[in-house]
Protein backbone atom coordinates (compact mmCIF):
# COMPACT_ATOMS: atom_id res chain seq x y z
CA UNK A 1 0.00 0.00 0.00
CA UNK A 2 1.34 3.07 -0.94
CA UNK A 3 2.85 5.71 1.60
CA UNK A 4 0.90 8.57 -0.02
CA UNK A 5 -2.35 6.59 0.44
CA UNK A 6 -4.78 8.78 2.75
CA UNK A 7 -6.15 7.26 5.58
CA UNK A 8 -9.48 8.27 4.92
CA UNK A 9 -9.69 7.07 1.58
CA UNK A 10 -7.85 3.24 2.59
CA UNK A 11 -9.66 0.17 1.80
CA UNK A 12 -9.22 -1.23 5.44
CA UNK A 13 -10.10 -5.01 6.81
CA UNK A 14 -10.58 -5.32 10.23
CA UNK A 15 -9.78 -8.11 11.63
CA UNK A 16 -9.96 -10.34 15.21
CA UNK A 17 -8.69 -13.98 16.13
CA UNK A 18 -10.24 -16.12 18.75
CA UNK A 19 -8.05 -19.10 19.68
CA UNK A 20 -7.72 -21.31 22.27
CA UNK A 21 -3.73 -20.28 23.19
CA UNK A 22 -1.83 -17.06 23.07
CA UNK A 23 0.39 -18.54 20.20
CA UNK A 24 0.03 -21.07 17.69
CA UNK A 25 2.39 -23.19 19.40
CA UNK A 26 0.38 -23.29 22.15
CA UNK A 27 -3.06 -23.84 21.03
CA UNK A 28 -5.47 -23.17 17.83
CA UNK A 29 -7.27 -20.67 15.40
CA UNK A 30 -10.77 -20.67 17.11
CA UNK A 31 -12.78 -18.41 15.26
CA UNK A 32 -11.56 -15.46 12.78
CA UNK A 33 -13.28 -12.30 11.87
CA UNK A 34 -13.54 -9.56 9.89
CA UNK A 35 -15.45 -6.44 8.08
CA UNK A 36 -14.51 -3.57 5.59
CA UNK A 37 -15.06 0.27 6.11
CA UNK A 38 -18.49 -0.56 5.82
CA UNK A 39 -20.79 -3.64 5.57
CA UNK A 40 -21.79 -6.32 7.72
CA UNK A 41 -19.24 -8.41 9.61
CA UNK A 42 -18.19 -12.08 8.29
CA UNK A 43 -17.28 -14.36 10.85
CA UNK A 44 -16.37 -18.19 11.00
CA UNK A 45 -15.68 -20.79 13.60
CA UNK A 46 -12.68 -22.90 12.92
CA UNK A 47 -12.76 -26.69 13.13
CA UNK A 48 -10.29 -27.99 16.33
CA UNK A 49 -6.98 -29.94 14.88
CA UNK A 50 -7.73 -33.32 16.71
CA UNK A 51 -6.86 -33.38 20.27
CA UNK A 52 -7.60 -29.93 21.11
CA UNK A 53 -9.79 -28.67 23.39
CA UNK A 54 -11.43 -25.83 24.36
CA UNK A 55 -10.21 -24.56 28.05
CA UNK A 56 -12.30 -23.10 30.79
CA UNK A 57 -10.66 -19.52 30.68
CA UNK A 58 -11.30 -19.81 26.97
CA UNK A 59 -14.98 -20.72 27.42
CA UNK A 60 -15.41 -17.90 30.47
CA UNK A 61 -13.92 -15.32 27.57
CA UNK A 62 -15.66 -16.76 24.53
CA UNK A 63 -18.67 -18.30 25.67
CA UNK A 64 -18.10 -21.04 23.35
CA UNK A 65 -18.04 -24.43 24.14
CA UNK A 66 -17.30 -27.91 22.02
CA UNK A 67 -20.81 -28.12 20.81
CA UNK A 68 -20.93 -25.01 19.02
CA UNK A 69 -18.30 -26.28 17.10
CA UNK A 70 -19.81 -28.88 15.52
CA UNK A 71 -20.63 -27.00 12.24
CA UNK A 72 -17.53 -25.01 12.34
CA UNK A 73 -15.11 -25.04 9.07
CA UNK A 74 -11.36 -26.21 8.23
CA UNK A 75 -9.54 -23.53 8.77
CA UNK A 76 -7.63 -23.66 5.75
CA UNK A 77 -10.79 -22.34 3.67
CA UNK A 78 -11.56 -19.55 6.09
CA UNK A 79 -7.99 -18.38 6.10
CA UNK A 80 -8.33 -19.19 2.05
CA UNK A 81 -11.41 -16.90 2.36
CA UNK A 82 -10.13 -13.88 4.07
CA UNK A 83 -6.87 -14.08 1.96
CA UNK A 84 -8.87 -13.31 -1.22
CA UNK A 85 -9.56 -10.21 0.41
CA UNK A 86 -6.26 -8.61 0.14
CA UNK A 87 -3.53 -7.33 -0.50
CA UNK A 88 -5.49 -4.65 1.83
CA UNK A 89 -4.45 -2.73 4.97
CA UNK A 90 -5.52 -4.86 7.95
CA UNK A 91 -6.41 -2.45 11.34
CA UNK A 92 -6.36 -4.45 14.48
CA UNK A 93 -6.56 -4.29 17.77
CA UNK A 94 -3.37 -5.16 20.12
CA UNK A 95 -2.16 -6.94 16.56
CA UNK A 96 0.90 -8.34 18.84
CA UNK A 97 -1.83 -11.36 19.20
CA UNK A 98 -3.37 -11.18 15.67
CA UNK A 99 -0.10 -10.94 13.84
CA UNK A 100 1.13 -14.47 14.98
CA UNK A 101 -2.07 -16.05 13.93
CA UNK A 102 -2.37 -14.83 10.28
CA UNK A 103 1.26 -14.97 9.86
CA UNK A 104 1.16 -18.72 11.00
CA UNK A 105 -1.75 -19.28 8.54
CA UNK A 106 -0.49 -17.54 5.63
CA UNK A 107 2.67 -20.27 5.76
CA UNK A 108 0.58 -22.96 6.03
CA UNK A 109 -1.77 -22.23 3.34
CA UNK A 110 -0.29 -19.51 1.61
CA UNK A 111 1.39 -21.28 -1.37
CA UNK A 112 4.83 -19.31 -0.98
CA UNK A 113 2.97 -15.66 -1.96
CA UNK A 114 3.24 -12.76 -0.46
CA UNK A 115 1.50 -11.61 2.96
CA UNK A 116 -1.52 -9.89 2.22
CA UNK A 117 -2.22 -7.72 4.57
CA UNK A 118 -0.17 -4.27 5.67
CA UNK A 119 -1.39 -4.50 9.27
CA UNK A 120 -2.09 -1.36 11.40
CA UNK A 121 -2.45 -1.51 15.24
CA UNK A 122 -5.10 0.99 16.90
CA UNK A 123 -3.64 -0.47 20.52
CA UNK A 124 0.20 1.36 19.50
CA UNK A 125 -1.68 3.95 18.28
CA UNK A 126 -3.89 4.76 21.48
CA UNK A 127 -0.72 4.22 23.34
CA UNK A 128 0.50 7.41 21.71
CA UNK A 129 -2.44 9.43 21.28
CA UNK A 130 -3.53 8.85 24.43
CA UNK A 131 -0.55 8.14 26.95
CA UNK A 132 -2.53 8.88 29.97
CA UNK A 133 -5.48 7.15 29.42
CA UNK A 134 -5.51 4.12 32.21
CA UNK A 135 -6.64 1.67 30.24
CA UNK A 136 -6.37 1.01 26.34
CA UNK A 137 -8.69 -2.18 25.62
CA UNK A 138 -10.85 -2.49 22.75
CA UNK A 139 -14.16 -1.85 25.34
CA UNK A 140 -12.35 1.04 27.23
CA UNK A 141 -11.05 2.83 24.47
CA UNK A 142 -13.93 2.34 22.27
CA UNK A 143 -16.32 3.75 25.53
CA UNK A 144 -13.78 6.72 25.67
CA UNK A 145 -14.77 7.82 22.08
CA UNK A 146 -18.68 7.06 23.56
CA UNK A 147 -19.57 3.65 22.13
CA UNK A 148 -20.91 1.02 24.37
CA UNK A 149 -19.52 -1.77 22.67
CA UNK A 150 -20.96 -4.75 24.98
CA UNK A 151 -19.36 -7.37 26.62
CA UNK A 152 -16.93 -8.36 23.46
CA UNK A 153 -16.47 -11.93 23.77
CA UNK A 154 -16.78 -13.34 20.21
CA UNK A 155 -14.84 -12.35 17.21
CA UNK A 156 -17.63 -10.10 14.98
CA UNK A 157 -18.04 -7.42 18.07
CA UNK A 158 -14.31 -7.49 18.16
CA UNK A 159 -14.32 -6.39 14.94
CA UNK A 160 -17.34 -3.93 15.01
CA UNK A 161 -15.86 -2.35 17.66
CA UNK A 162 -12.28 -2.24 15.90
CA UNK A 163 -14.06 -0.27 13.40
CA UNK A 164 -15.74 2.07 16.13
CA UNK A 165 -12.53 2.88 17.67
CA UNK A 166 -10.34 3.13 14.06
CA UNK A 167 -13.24 6.19 12.94
CA UNK A 168 -12.63 7.89 16.20
CA UNK A 169 -8.45 7.78 15.90
CA UNK A 170 -8.82 8.78 12.37
CA UNK A 171 -10.03 12.30 13.65
CA UNK A 172 -7.43 12.17 16.32
CA UNK A 173 -4.73 11.64 14.00
CA UNK A 174 -6.16 14.65 11.43
CA UNK A 175 -6.33 16.95 14.05
CA UNK A 176 -2.63 16.38 14.42
CA UNK A 177 -1.79 16.47 10.56
CA UNK A 178 -1.06 12.66 10.42
CA UNK A 179 -3.45 11.95 6.91
CA UNK A 180 -1.74 9.81 5.49
CA UNK A 181 -0.23 6.14 5.42
CA UNK A 182 3.03 7.33 5.47
CA UNK A 183 2.87 10.48 7.61
CA UNK A 184 0.99 7.34 10.29
CA UNK A 185 4.25 5.16 10.15
CA UNK A 186 6.34 7.72 10.93
CA UNK A 187 4.29 9.53 13.56
CA UNK A 188 4.74 5.98 15.10
CA UNK A 189 8.29 5.54 15.02
CA UNK A 190 9.16 9.18 16.25
CA UNK A 191 6.81 9.47 19.42
CA UNK A 192 7.03 7.53 22.50
CA UNK A 193 4.68 5.08 23.73
CA UNK A 194 2.23 6.30 26.54
CA UNK A 195 2.78 3.93 30.21
CA UNK A 196 0.69 0.56 30.21
CA UNK A 197 -0.24 1.65 33.32
CA UNK A 198 -0.98 5.11 33.21
CA UNK A 199 -3.02 7.18 35.43
CA UNK A 200 -4.37 10.04 33.84
CA UNK A 201 -8.22 9.94 34.17
CA UNK A 202 -9.72 11.66 31.53
CA UNK A 203 -12.75 13.25 33.39
CA UNK A 204 -12.01 16.59 33.63
CA UNK A 205 -11.67 17.79 37.77
CA UNK A 206 -14.58 20.52 37.22
CA UNK A 207 -16.81 17.48 37.18
CA UNK A 208 -16.56 16.68 40.27
CA UNK A 209 -14.92 19.62 42.49
CA UNK A 210 -17.56 21.37 44.02
CA UNK A 211 -19.79 18.01 45.07
CA UNK A 212 -21.94 18.61 47.87
CA UNK A 213 -21.16 17.07 50.67
CA UNK A 214 -24.28 15.34 51.30
CA UNK A 215 -25.57 11.52 50.56
CA UNK A 216 -27.13 11.00 47.17
CA UNK A 217 -26.94 8.29 44.06
CA UNK A 218 -23.87 9.63 41.53
CA UNK A 219 -23.63 8.79 37.63
CA UNK A 220 -20.90 7.85 35.68
CA UNK A 221 -21.79 8.88 32.20
CA UNK A 222 -19.27 8.51 28.90
CA UNK A 223 -18.41 11.68 26.74
CA UNK A 224 -22.00 11.40 24.93
CA UNK A 225 -23.79 10.72 28.22
CA UNK A 226 -24.47 7.08 27.79
CA UNK A 227 -24.42 5.29 31.46
CA UNK A 228 -21.70 3.58 32.79
CA UNK A 229 -21.90 3.32 36.68
CA UNK A 230 -24.87 4.12 39.18
CA UNK A 231 -23.71 4.38 42.65
CA UNK A 232 -24.43 5.18 45.95
CA UNK A 233 -22.86 7.39 48.92
CA UNK A 234 -23.50 8.91 52.12
CA UNK A 235 -21.30 12.12 50.97
CA UNK A 236 -21.07 12.54 47.43
CA UNK A 237 -18.19 14.74 47.56
CA UNK A 238 -15.73 12.01 49.56
CA UNK A 239 -16.80 9.30 47.56
CA UNK A 240 -16.46 10.32 44.23
CA UNK A 241 -13.54 11.86 44.38
CA UNK A 242 -12.35 8.65 46.32
CA UNK A 243 -12.12 7.07 42.44
CA UNK A 244 -9.67 9.32 41.42
CA UNK A 245 -7.31 9.95 44.45
CA UNK A 246 -6.50 6.16 44.42
CA UNK A 247 -3.65 5.36 42.53
CA UNK A 248 -2.79 1.88 44.01
CA UNK A 249 -4.89 -1.46 44.14
CA UNK A 250 -7.78 -0.26 41.80
CA UNK A 251 -9.82 -3.42 40.37
CA UNK A 252 -8.87 -3.54 36.25
CA UNK A 253 -13.04 -3.56 35.91
CA UNK A 254 -13.14 -0.09 37.78
CA UNK A 255 -9.92 1.46 35.90
CA UNK A 256 -11.53 0.08 32.73
CA UNK A 257 -14.78 2.33 33.47
CA UNK A 258 -13.05 5.36 34.58
CA UNK A 259 -11.28 5.00 31.52
CA UNK A 260 -14.23 5.96 29.83
CA UNK A 261 -15.81 8.26 32.81
CA UNK A 262 -16.32 11.73 31.03
CA UNK A 263 -19.12 13.32 33.14
CA UNK A 264 -21.13 13.33 36.17
CA UNK A 265 -24.39 13.22 37.08
CA UNK A 266 -25.82 13.23 40.52
CA UNK A 267 -28.80 13.39 42.28
CA UNK A 268 -29.00 14.72 46.44
CA UNK A 269 -31.11 12.37 48.51
CA UNK A 270 -32.00 13.32 52.24
CA UNK A 271 -30.54 10.54 53.55
CA UNK A 272 -28.07 7.78 52.94
CA UNK A 273 -30.85 5.19 53.12
CA UNK A 274 -32.71 6.58 50.56
CA UNK A 275 -29.66 6.96 48.78
CA UNK A 276 -29.03 3.17 48.74
CA UNK A 277 -32.76 2.69 47.70
CA UNK A 278 -32.35 5.01 44.98
CA UNK A 279 -29.28 3.14 43.78
CA UNK A 280 -31.27 -0.06 43.01
CA UNK A 281 -34.36 1.08 41.77
CA UNK A 282 -32.06 3.01 38.81
CA UNK A 283 -29.76 -0.43 38.47
CA UNK A 284 -32.78 -2.26 37.59
CA UNK A 285 -34.51 0.27 35.04
CA UNK A 286 -31.27 1.65 33.48
CA UNK A 287 -28.75 -1.57 33.76
CA UNK A 288 -25.71 0.29 33.38
CA UNK A 289 -22.61 -1.92 31.85
CA UNK A 290 -20.16 -1.79 35.13
CA UNK A 291 -22.97 -3.04 37.84
CA UNK A 292 -23.14 -6.31 38.36
CA UNK A 293 -25.12 -6.61 41.40
CA UNK A 294 -28.77 -5.91 42.29
CA UNK A 295 -29.81 -6.21 38.16
CA UNK A 296 -33.00 -7.70 37.31
CA UNK A 297 -32.15 -9.75 34.06
CA UNK A 298 -32.73 -13.20 34.17
CA UNK A 299 -32.99 -13.27 37.73
CA UNK A 300 -35.99 -14.54 39.53
CA UNK A 301 -37.82 -15.15 43.25
CA UNK A 302 -38.40 -18.29 43.98
CA UNK A 303 -41.29 -20.26 46.65
CA UNK A 304 -41.18 -23.68 47.93
CA UNK A 305 -43.93 -25.97 49.15
CA UNK A 306 -43.51 -26.50 53.16
CA UNK A 307 -41.23 -30.20 52.71
CA UNK A 308 -39.48 -28.51 49.95
CA UNK A 309 -40.03 -30.76 47.57
CA UNK A 310 -41.29 -28.61 44.79
CA UNK A 311 -40.10 -25.13 44.01
CA UNK A 312 -41.60 -22.83 41.56
CA UNK A 313 -41.22 -19.53 40.52
CA UNK A 314 -44.65 -17.76 41.65
CA UNK A 315 -46.16 -18.80 45.25
CA UNK A 316 -49.41 -20.39 45.34
CA UNK A 317 -51.69 -22.46 48.01
CA UNK A 318 -48.46 -24.99 48.02
CA UNK A 319 -45.81 -23.03 47.45
CA UNK A 320 -45.35 -20.68 50.31
CA UNK A 321 -41.97 -20.69 51.47
CA UNK A 322 -40.48 -17.57 50.18
CA UNK A 323 -39.39 -15.51 48.62
CA UNK A 324 -35.84 -16.87 48.22
CA UNK A 325 -33.04 -15.44 45.40
CA UNK A 326 -32.01 -18.65 44.68
CA UNK A 327 -33.79 -22.23 44.55
CA UNK A 328 -30.72 -24.29 44.89
CA UNK A 329 -30.44 -23.28 48.36
CA UNK A 330 -33.69 -25.32 49.04
CA UNK A 331 -32.86 -27.93 46.56
CA UNK A 332 -31.86 -31.48 47.60
CA UNK A 333 -32.69 -31.15 51.30
CA UNK A 334 -35.09 -34.08 51.37
CA UNK A 335 -32.97 -36.26 50.17
CA UNK A 336 -30.58 -35.13 52.54
CA UNK A 337 -32.79 -35.62 54.74
CA UNK A 338 -33.67 -39.37 53.24
CA UNK A 339 -29.76 -39.81 53.34
CA UNK A 340 -29.42 -38.64 57.49
CA UNK A 341 -31.93 -41.33 58.38
CA UNK A 342 -29.99 -44.31 56.37
CA UNK A 343 -31.60 -44.24 52.71
CA UNK A 344 -28.44 -45.19 50.48
CA UNK A 345 -31.02 -44.45 47.55
CA UNK A 346 -30.56 -41.27 48.63
CA UNK A 347 -27.29 -40.09 47.18
CA UNK A 348 -27.65 -36.16 47.61
CA UNK A 349 -25.48 -33.83 45.72
CA UNK A 350 -24.48 -31.80 48.34
CA UNK A 351 -22.11 -28.45 46.05
CA UNK A 352 -23.26 -29.10 42.54
CA UNK A 353 -24.88 -31.46 40.20
CA UNK A 354 -21.57 -33.01 38.98
CA UNK A 355 -19.04 -33.46 41.74
CA UNK A 356 -18.72 -33.82 45.77
CA UNK A 357 -18.46 -36.67 48.05
CA UNK A 358 -19.74 -40.20 47.21
CA UNK A 359 -20.41 -43.45 48.03
CA UNK A 360 -17.76 -44.76 51.25
CA UNK A 361 -16.77 -40.65 51.81
CA UNK A 362 -20.55 -39.44 51.95
CA UNK A 363 -21.42 -42.10 54.45
CA UNK A 364 -18.39 -41.26 56.78
CA UNK A 365 -18.90 -37.43 56.75
CA UNK A 366 -22.88 -38.71 57.61
CA UNK A 367 -22.14 -40.70 60.24
CA UNK A 368 -19.88 -37.73 61.55
CA UNK A 369 -22.75 -34.97 61.07
CA UNK A 370 -25.20 -37.79 63.21
CA UNK A 371 -22.07 -37.79 65.75
CA UNK A 372 -21.45 -33.91 66.38
CA UNK A 373 -25.59 -33.71 66.71
CA UNK A 374 -26.93 -36.81 68.19
CA UNK A 375 -29.43 -35.20 70.34
CA UNK A 376 -30.92 -33.39 66.93
CA UNK A 377 -34.09 -35.28 65.33
CA UNK A 378 -34.05 -36.35 62.19
CA UNK A 379 -36.80 -33.73 60.80
CA UNK A 380 -36.93 -31.53 58.40
CA UNK A 381 -37.99 -28.54 61.07
CA UNK A 382 -35.38 -29.46 63.57
CA UNK A 383 -32.65 -29.53 61.40
CA UNK A 384 -33.76 -25.95 59.96
CA UNK A 385 -33.41 -24.91 63.64
CA UNK A 386 -30.18 -26.35 64.05
CA UNK A 387 -28.84 -24.64 60.57
CA UNK A 388 -30.42 -21.42 62.38
CA UNK A 389 -28.51 -21.70 65.58
CA UNK A 390 -25.27 -22.20 63.85
CA UNK A 391 -25.65 -18.95 62.24
CA UNK A 392 -23.75 -17.33 61.54
CA UNK A 393 -21.07 -19.77 60.51
CA UNK A 394 -18.12 -18.95 58.32
CA UNK A 395 -16.99 -21.26 55.60
CA UNK A 396 -15.61 -22.09 52.60
CA UNK A 397 -17.21 -23.16 50.07
CA UNK A 398 -15.56 -24.71 46.75
CA UNK A 399 -15.21 -23.59 43.74
CA UNK A 400 -17.97 -25.75 41.33
CA UNK A 401 -15.58 -25.40 38.78
CA UNK A 402 -12.98 -27.07 40.20
CA UNK A 403 -12.87 -30.51 41.26
CA UNK A 404 -10.94 -31.29 44.08
CA UNK A 405 -9.04 -34.70 44.54
CA UNK A 406 -10.95 -37.76 46.55
CA UNK A 407 -8.83 -37.67 49.69
CA UNK A 408 -10.30 -33.77 50.41
CA UNK A 409 -13.68 -35.21 50.84
CA UNK A 410 -12.60 -36.38 54.60
CA UNK A 411 -15.65 -37.32 57.29
CA UNK A 412 -15.09 -33.70 58.69
CA UNK A 413 -15.10 -32.24 55.54
CA UNK A 414 -18.27 -33.45 54.46
CA UNK A 415 -19.92 -32.80 57.80
CA UNK A 416 -19.13 -29.29 57.77
CA UNK A 417 -20.76 -29.39 54.17
CA UNK A 418 -23.82 -30.88 55.50
CA UNK A 419 -24.35 -28.45 58.29
CA UNK A 420 -23.73 -25.21 56.06
CA UNK A 421 -26.54 -26.74 53.66
CA UNK A 422 -28.79 -26.79 56.84
CA UNK A 423 -27.22 -22.88 57.69
CA UNK A 424 -28.08 -21.39 54.35
CA UNK A 425 -31.10 -22.85 54.11
CA UNK A 426 -32.51 -22.27 57.23
CA UNK A 427 -30.92 -18.07 56.72
CA UNK A 428 -33.11 -18.21 53.38
CA UNK A 429 -35.98 -19.12 54.82
CA UNK A 430 -35.68 -16.97 57.62
CA UNK A 431 -34.63 -14.23 55.53
CA UNK A 432 -38.15 -14.36 53.34
CA UNK A 433 -40.24 -14.26 56.13
CA UNK A 434 -38.07 -11.10 57.84
CA UNK A 435 -38.69 -9.98 54.17
CA UNK A 436 -42.60 -10.38 53.93
CA UNK A 437 -42.94 -8.72 57.57
CA UNK A 438 -41.25 -5.73 56.27
CA UNK A 439 -42.94 -5.24 52.74
CA UNK A 440 -45.46 -4.08 55.40
CA UNK A 441 -43.85 -1.48 57.41
CA UNK A 442 -42.87 2.36 58.54
CA UNK A 443 -39.55 3.04 59.62
CA UNK A 444 -38.19 5.78 61.38
CA UNK A 445 -34.54 6.77 62.52
CA UNK A 446 -32.77 9.68 63.99
CA UNK A 447 -31.43 11.91 61.82
CA UNK A 448 -29.75 14.50 64.26
CA UNK A 449 -32.61 16.56 66.17
CA UNK A 450 -35.37 14.81 63.78
CA UNK A 451 -36.92 11.88 62.84
CA UNK A 452 -36.77 10.81 59.48
CA UNK A 453 -39.61 8.10 58.74
CA UNK A 454 -40.85 5.82 55.52
CA UNK A 455 -43.78 3.86 55.08
CA UNK A 456 -43.79 0.78 52.83
CA UNK A 457 -46.64 -0.30 51.52
CA UNK A 458 -46.14 -3.85 48.94
CA UNK A 459 -42.57 -3.69 49.51
CA UNK A 460 -42.64 -0.15 47.88
CA UNK A 461 -42.08 2.76 49.13
CA UNK A 462 -45.30 4.75 49.35
CA UNK A 463 -44.36 7.74 51.40
CA UNK A 464 -41.40 10.22 53.35
CA UNK A 465 -41.48 12.66 56.00
CA UNK A 466 -39.67 14.41 58.38
CA UNK A 467 -40.85 14.62 61.94
CA UNK A 468 -39.84 16.83 64.67
CA UNK A 469 -39.79 14.71 67.33
CA UNK A 470 -36.58 12.77 67.46
CA UNK A 471 -37.58 9.67 69.92
CA UNK A 472 -41.27 9.50 67.41
CA UNK A 473 -42.63 6.18 66.91
CA UNK A 474 -43.50 5.36 63.52
CA UNK A 475 -47.15 4.51 62.82
CA UNK A 476 -48.61 1.79 62.27
CA UNK A 477 -48.20 0.85 58.40
CA UNK A 478 -51.35 0.95 56.21
CA UNK A 479 -51.01 -2.88 55.23
CA UNK A 480 -50.58 -3.95 58.15
CA UNK A 481 -53.28 -6.30 57.86
CA UNK A 482 -52.49 -7.77 54.73
CA UNK A 483 -52.91 -11.28 54.14
CA UNK A 484 -49.87 -13.33 53.41
CA UNK A 485 -50.84 -14.95 50.57
CA UNK A 486 -50.78 -11.20 49.16
CA UNK A 487 -47.72 -9.96 50.44
CA UNK A 488 -46.07 -13.22 48.67
CA UNK A 489 -47.87 -12.58 45.44
CA UNK A 490 -46.46 -9.13 45.35
CA UNK A 491 -42.91 -10.13 45.02
CA UNK A 492 -40.83 -10.15 42.41
CA UNK A 493 -37.20 -9.51 41.95
CA UNK A 494 -37.47 -5.29 42.57
CA UNK A 495 -39.19 -5.48 45.47
CA UNK A 496 -37.33 -8.04 47.32
CA UNK A 497 -33.88 -6.44 46.40
CA UNK A 498 -35.87 -3.07 47.49
CA UNK A 499 -36.04 -4.57 50.95
CA UNK A 500 -33.09 -6.61 51.66
CA UNK A 501 -31.84 -3.43 50.82
CA UNK A 502 -33.32 -1.53 53.10
CA UNK A 503 -32.34 -4.66 56.09
CA UNK A 504 -28.41 -3.75 55.38
CA UNK A 505 -29.12 0.16 55.76
CA UNK A 506 -30.96 -0.72 59.06
CA UNK A 507 -28.31 -2.60 60.21
CA UNK A 508 -25.79 0.52 59.14
CA UNK A 509 -28.71 2.11 61.03
CA UNK A 510 -28.22 0.07 64.52
CA UNK A 511 -24.70 0.27 63.99
CA UNK A 512 -24.66 4.77 63.71
CA UNK A 513 -26.41 4.73 66.69
CA UNK A 514 -29.20 6.22 64.80
CA UNK A 515 -32.38 3.81 66.68
CA UNK A 516 -33.88 2.83 64.06
CA UNK A 517 -37.68 1.27 64.92
CA UNK A 518 -40.07 -0.81 62.85
CA UNK A 519 -43.64 -1.14 63.10
CA UNK A 520 -45.25 -3.75 61.21
CA UNK A 521 -48.95 -3.80 62.85
CA UNK A 522 -50.22 -1.96 65.77
CA UNK A 523 -48.17 -3.78 68.58
CA UNK A 524 -45.64 -4.86 66.29
CA UNK A 525 -42.70 -2.42 67.22
CA UNK A 526 -39.17 -3.62 66.80
CA UNK A 527 -36.51 -1.46 68.01
CA UNK A 528 -33.29 -1.29 70.55
CA UNK A 529 -31.24 -4.73 71.35
CA UNK A 530 -34.42 -6.85 69.89
CA UNK A 531 -34.35 -5.28 66.81
CA UNK A 532 -30.49 -5.74 66.45
CA UNK A 533 -30.50 -8.73 67.25
CA UNK A 534 -33.34 -9.76 64.45
CA UNK A 535 -30.87 -7.80 62.00
CA UNK A 536 -28.09 -10.07 62.51
CA UNK A 537 -29.83 -13.03 62.03
CA UNK A 538 -31.57 -12.19 58.50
Amino acid sequence: MSDRARLRDLSVLFIDCQSTGATPAHGALLELGWAGRSGEVVSHLTALPEGETISRQVRRVTGLTASDLRGARPVEAVWGELAARGPATAVIHFATFERKWLQDLHERFGARGDFPFDIVCTHEIARRLLPDLPRRGLRALAGYFGANVGKLRRSAEHVEATRIVWRALLEELEAIDVRTLGELRAWIRQTPRGKALARGWPMAKDQYAELPDAPGVYRMLRVDGSLLYIGKARSLKKRVRSYFSKRRAIPDRTVEMLSQARALDVTRTETPLEAALLEQEEIKRRAPRYNVALQAERRRVWFATRDLRSIAEAPDDRHVVGPVADPRVLEGLPELLAALRGDRRARPALLSATWGPKDERLDAGLAAFARRHPAVPLTLRSLLALGKALWPRDRSRGDDDEVPPDDYWQPDTVADLVEDRWIRAAHAIRRARWLRVLSESSVAWTDGERTRLLVFVRGTLESRDWLDDPAALPPTPPGATRSQPDRRAAFDVTVRDRLRVLTTELRRLVDDGAEPRVRTAPAGLVRGPALSRLLHHV
